[in-house]
């Protein structure tokens, strides 16, 4: 079965908004506030030192209001994740979609590619 994977990088600069990662795949979706585009380049990185590792390793990428969203790779799966500080009986809560790590290239291709749109857009001078 085919699931969509869907990764945009969002800035309206006249209205000076934040920088938004959008990444979707199936029926999830998460955005995250990043930083600045070069936060794209640190997560291709990242997947390039761990893609072959076997434990878990994961790093923030950015903010969905105040709560944190990290980026984890694992030894099955590509995991978006908002962590939050709510718990309930002691157990944290979070939200986020977990894609399966067979899916990588495809993320790769995916994230390269809104980098590429977003690049050509701010050189041609268009509203992103």
């Amino acid at each position: 079965m085919l699931i969509d994977l869907d990764i945009e990088l969002i800035f309206d600069r006249s209205t000076a908004s934040p920088l938004l990662l959008s990444i979707g795949y199936g029926n999830g979706h998460v955005v995250a506030q990043i930083d600045a585009e070069s936060v794209i380049d640190d997560i291709l990185t990242f997947i390039t030192c761990h893609r072959a590792g076997k434990a878990a390793c994961w790093m923030e990428v950015g903010r969905f209001a105040s709560c944190s969203v990290t980026f984890t790779l694992s030894r099955d799966l590509i995991s978006i994740v908002i962590d939050t500080e709510v718990s309930v009986r002691s157990f944290g809560q979070s939200a986020g979609i977990h894609i399966p790590k067979d899916q990588l290239d495809k993320f790769v291709v995916a994230l390269k590619n809104a980098q590429t749109k977003i690049k050509q857009q701010q050189a041609g001078g268009n509203q992103l």
